[in-house]
């Protein structure tokens, strides 16, 4: 059983500046992912062309990001739509400290962003998804090793002879809508913290009908997981035995979806392939390891479970299959020019099949 000590900075210039774990991985998936699509265009003498690899990865990252929380208001938070407030951000769904990205409204949107610049370009509209979704897993490796190193979404509970088993201190954000009772177990750690244990009792009296409340005993526990993160030893002691071994489902996803997931479709485009194969496949095979991957996976402490015990996140990866497995029947079935791989051999023209 390991645990987990690291925080969200690699380093920090002072409290609230520093290289963080989700911002250097955003970077190495940017550079990697652009390296990959350089050598690709070169290596299939695509009508891309290197010169025009930065523009089009840029266009996707903005399709992402955009979709993405676009796509995590829908589909895991509507009320961000209406939710306005008199500082900066202004708006729910600016408000990136209000949840985060939905993976699933990120493919959306970038398959709107390389649609358009298909538009723009006249390049193949269906190639730019084959090469984006060859990259896809690489941006998915490093973000999901990120997310470990900072604790989000944690694993369910492990069993008792799960040696790559971890207990998070993150954990502890779970209880106020999941495990309320183990709240109390907590006042000596919020006392180390600046909380004496009256106004602690009196918070959690009065969370089940306000919301300061609420908001004051997020911003406790924040301080506690902070506290532990930076290295105290005295709140890590007192903080272990409450917390749960749990799996390490970031890093189960960052070698499925991101390493393995990468080295099946970088073999699978070796050879010249109908165009829409690597993206029909990419969307198949990503979905059918979230469907597995996410059976580990605590469920949002807001959304719970959904319909036969899913996830959110299952019930949209399912749709995702099913959309998948029609595109492959599709792209599969069409007579047309063939995507040519990168293999000797198979990059210096397009092969008719």
């Amino acid at each position: 059983m390991h645990f987990h000590e690291t925080g969200p900075y690699l380093f920090r210039i002072s409290d609230n500046l520093g290289v963080q774990w989700n911002g250097l991985s955003f970077m190495l998936s940017l550079v990697v992912s652009f390296v990959f699509m350089s050598w690709m265009s070169y290596r299939q003498r695509s009508e891309l062309g290197q010169a025009r690899v930065g523009s089009f990865l840029m266009s996707c990252v903005a399709g992402a990001l955009l979709g993405g929380r676009l796509g995590f208001c829908l589909f895991y938070a509507p009320s961000l739509f209406l939710k306005f407030r008199a500082e900066f951000p202004f708006w729910g769904v600016l408000a990136l400290d209000e949840g985060g990205l939905s993976a699933f409204g990120s493919i959306v949107g970038v398959v709107v962003a390389a649609t358009i610049f298909a538009i723009r370009t006249g390049v193949s509209r269906i190639y730019l998804y084959d090469l984006v979704a060859i990259c896809a897993p690489i941006s998915i490796f490093f973000s999901r090793v990120a997310n470990f190193l900072t604790g989000e979404f944690i694993g369910r509970e492990a069993p008792a002879d799960l040696t790559i088993s971890v207990k998070f201190p993150t954990e502890i954000f779970h209880w106020p809508a999941l495990q309320p009772q183990k709240l109390q177990q907590l006042t000596p750690l919020v006392e180390k913290v600046g909380t004496d244990a009256e106004k602690w009792q009196t918070l959690l009296l009065q969370s089940s009908g306000q919301e300061e409340a609420r908001a004051s005993i997020s911003q406790i526990l924040f301080k506690v997981v902070e506290s532990v993160q930076s290295g105290s030893q005295d709140m890590r002691g007192l903080l272990e035995p409450l917390l749960t071994a749990r799996h390490p489902v970031q890093l189960y996803e960052a070698a499925l979806e991101g390493f393995c997931l990468f080295v099946f479709l970088f073999f699978l485009w070796r050879k010249p392939r109908s165009p829409g194969i690597l993206s029909a496949t990419f969307l198949v095979f990503y979905s059918a390891i979230r469907i597995f991957v996410d059976q580990y996976r605590m469920p949002d402490p807001v959304l719970g479970f959904d319909l036969f015990h899913l996830l959110r996140g299952q019930w949209l990866a399912i749709a995702t299959l099913v959309i998948g497995l029609v595109l492959l029947f599709i792209w599969g079935r069409r007579e047309t020019l063939l995507s040519p791989g990168w293999g000797r051999g198979h990059s210096v023209k397009l092969h008719r099949r």
